[in-house]
């Protein structure tokens, strides 16, 4: 029995195994590829039978196989299948390397090199999946595929090559909402505004209104191309949908500001920050419109609530140094001016602030130093200008008052405010001098 040829058995076992696959015999097809293994254990068409019968059977036993099979020979179809497994119990890496092994043994399957690229994508090294993602496509184009390219290629920023990825894919398929999506965004960020409306409008009644991050490109097109009242009506049929929704909310309060709907702005963003206290860019926008009201308090409370969520944001502390200083509170001002040169040494709006900060506070040295800083990087500041000249006149030093008002004077036309307040203040001078006035 040991001496005879397996061969003839072999053969009629996974003949029979075939003709039951073909059937759709799945039970016939499993006895029929145990029994050529039982003739020849490592037998690769008998191994990847089996699997594949014990997986239409739902039997648990069909993994174990699958792994033997693959590692006997790793077919594309095999490896693609554990790959997936592996994917869906979050083994990353070992599905990462099944996917490569096939790959050694068949380059050019596109299935298996495109979920290569998903893989890579969905553990966000984009670039890496770039080239899979690209190769995939070129070999069996598929609008899933397109997707995921454009989408890696949007994180990198490379909006233009992402827009062409994801119309591929929509030609592809033209009934993908993702795609369509896709498309509409990308041309938005493209500044294609008048393009991106009609994907846009698409998707957005596909939503029935109410998907937010279709609504905020939608909108921000209709505005840049004039059509605010249906930007409007866009924003509200959401808010139907969602009454409660933080983000559709601050949408609405700032088409409001732009069609000077103050009050009603005001009050989208107090339900806001109901909902949501600590929504940054709420409090941001609520303290501007509060100073602009003369609400130097109320603004005050926003600015300070936002440096808390926000220590490093420039705008939030130039927000409460601004407040502060209205409140005449310019010890508070300053420090807040001086966190913002700190973040960002070169900002011209924190020297601005704090040297008139220092000024009301008669440290005038100091003011000095800032008004100097300033002038140094922006001449044409006639207002620092002048300053600087009182801040010299403050300090006792006369020849610099007047050499800088002096300077002010050559920089300005007769008749202009910055012009007569130098003359004046030259004209008194003089006249304390007991000097005949200038003309």
């Amino acid at each position: 029995v040991e001496a005879r040829d397996p061969g003839p058995a072999l053969a009629e076992a996974l003949a029979n195994a075939r003709a039951s696959v073909e059937r759709g015999d799945w039970d016939a097809a499993r006895a029929a590829f145990q029994d050529a293994l039982v003739l020849d254990a490592n037998n690769a068409d008998a191994l990847h039978g089996l699997w594949r019968a014990l997986l239409e059977l739902k039997d648990p036993q069909y993994l174990e196989r699958l792994r033997r099979a693959v590692d006997a020979d790793p077919r594309p179809q095999a490896c693609l299948q554990l790959a997936v497994v592996y994917s869906l119990q979050e083994r990353h890496a070992e599905g990462l390397e099944v996917v490569r092994r096939g790959l050694q043994a068949a380059p050019d399957d596109a299935k298996l090199v495109g979920f290569l690229g998903r893989s890579l994508a969905s553990l966000k090294r984009y670039a890496e999946a770039l080239e899979p993602l690209q190769r995939s496509f070129e070999l069996e184009p598929e609008a899933g595929v397109g997707v995921v390219l454009a989408k890696c290629l949007m994180v990198l920023e490379r909006h233009a090559e992402a827009l062409r990825a994801a119309e591929g894919a929509f030609a592809l398929d033209p009934g993908s909402q993702e795609a369509r999506y896709l498309v509409g965004y990308l041309r938005f960020k493209l500044g294609r505004y008048a393009e991106a409306l009609e994907p846009l409008r698409a998707e957005w009644e596909q939503s029935q209104g109410a998907e937010v991050k279709i609504v905020r490109p939608l909108v921000a097109c209709l505005r840049e191309v004039g059509e605010v009242d249906e930007a409007l009506a866009v924003v509200e049929r959401g808010l139907r949908v969602q009454p409660e929704s933080a983000d559709l909310l601050f949408i609405r309060s700032s088409i409001f500001e732009d069609l000077d709907r103050g009050d009603e702005a005001l009050a989208d963003l107090d339900a806001l920050l109901l909902l949501d206290p600590n929504q940054a860019a709420a409090l941001n926008n609520r303290s501007l419109m509060l100073f602009h009201r003369g609400r130097y308090e109320a603004a005050l409370a926003d600015a300070e609530r936002l440096v808390q969520l926000e220590p490093e944001s420039v705008s939030a502390w130039t927000q409460v140094g601004a407040s502060r200083y209205q409140l005449k509170d310019y010890a508070g001002a300053r420090d807040a001016y001086t966190r913002v040169a700190k973040i960002e040494p070169e900002s011209l709006d924190a020297r601005v602030g704090r040297a008139q900060c220092l000024h009301r506070m008669q440290e005038y040295e100091a003011a000095v130093a800032d008004y100097r800083w300033i002038l140094a990087r922006n001449p044409d500041l006639h207002s620092m200008r002048l300053n600087l000249g009182l801040a010299y006149g403050s300090l006792g030093e006369a020849d610099l008052a007047r050499e800088t008002m002096r300077d002010l004077q050559s920089r300005t036309q007769p008749g202009q405010h910055h012009y007569i307040r130098a003359s004046d203040w030259l004209a008194k001078d003089a006249e304390e001098r007991g000097l005949n006035p200038p003309e």
